[in-house]
């Protein structure tokens, strides 16, 4: 918004510490901006999107100190909510609900026209919805390299052991 590209390495670090303590830093699942394997590319993206100005960060201060953020990437009135968390000592001042809502005001007074709130946690994400949208994945594995047979065959298995509707091919 501002036009400086400036990634905020200042703000980016306040995230991880937030999320480091909340209910992230318990999580096994290896997807969340404190897990130390997926840091490198949380980081090379979060400079990119600085860069190309997409990135839309936000954190909530009390007395100074950070205790919520919400981390988006938006373009051409699209908002994809990437991640959020907040520091669970004050949840009981509604930390979450005032940021998504005072977020969604902002894009409402603003060009934006979607805010996409992502996969998942759809209990936590239903107040705020007008509409869920089913989405697909799709992958295509060359047939020339033996590397990518692998990830086929892993990602079909995985598929098979958790029960998950195939994608039909497409024509």
């Amino acid at each position: 918004m501002r036009g400086d590209a400036d990634p905020r390495w200042d703000l980016f670090d306040a995230r991880v510490d937030i999320a480091r303590r909340s209910w992230q830093g318990d999580s096994t699942n290896g997807t969340t901006l404190s897990h130390a394997g997926i840091q490198e590319f949380f980081r090379d993206s979060h400079a990119l999107a600085a860069r190309s100005g997409d990135l839309d960060m936000n954190l909530m201060y009390l007395e100074g100190r950070p205790i919520g953020f919400l981390y988006n990437y938006g373009r051409d009135g699209y908002v994809g909510g990437l991640r959020s968390g907040y520091d669970p000592e004050f949840a009981p001042l509604g930390v979450g609900t005032t940021m998504i809502a005072t977020f969604i005001r902002e894009l409402i007074q603003s060009d934006n026209h979607t805010l996409d709130l992502g996969p998942g946690y759809l209990d936590k994400k239903r107040p705020w919805l007008s509409h869920v949208a089913r989405s697909h994945r799709f992958a295509h594995y060359s047939a020339a390299t033996p590397r990518t047979q692998l990830l086929r065959w892993n990602r079909w298995l995985v598929e098979r052991r958790n029960h998950l509707p195939r994608a039909e091919p497409v024509a």
